[in-house]
């Protein structure tokens, strides 16, 4: 596999897409700080990617989820409802 170079050109690209009226994830910082702050961040974020791409390594804080289920059809107090 060819190695993976993170540009901080690309950082920033995908920090300026974000919706700021989105609520905040997992890491309790809103998409508008982000988004507004997307010069500033987009290097140093890029170097955390990197670093963590060219050691394999992934923090553990990065591997939880947060999963909630969004009922469109069906009953919602089931666990089984699919929706499809």
């Amino acid at each position: 596999m060819p190695p993976i170079t993170v540009a901080a050109e690309g950082v920033r690209a995908q920090l300026q897409k974000l919706n700021p009226y989105k609520a905040m994830g997992p890491d309790n910082i809103s998409p508008r700080v982000l988004k507004e702050l997307s010069d500033v961040l987009s290097q140093p974020l890029a170097a955390l990617f990197q670093k963590s791409l060219d050691h394999a390594i992934v923090p553990e804080d990065w591997k939880k989820v947060r999963v909630t289920p969004l009922y469109k059809k069906g009953d919602n107090t089931s666990p089984l409802t699919t929706g499809l």
